[in-house]
């Protein structure tokens, strides 16, 4: 069995996740980047660019 795990953010962008920065914006998530360590990332998405539309 697959183990699923979702992490469900408000006002979150990719920037704010130092898996996909690397760091540099400033921001630090070590448990998150460890689980993108040992799983895997998201690199295609899309997103509304309002938030009316998400709700």
């Amino acid at each position: 069995k697959p183990n699923i795990l979702v992490i469900w953010g408000d006002d979150i962008g990719q920037t704010n996740i130092s898996a996909y920065t690397f760091g540099l914006v400033g921001y630090s998530t070590p448990n998150i980047d460890r689980i993108a360590k040992e799983g895997m990332m998201f690199t295609d998405y899309y997103g509304e660019q309002s938030c009316t539309a998400g709700r």
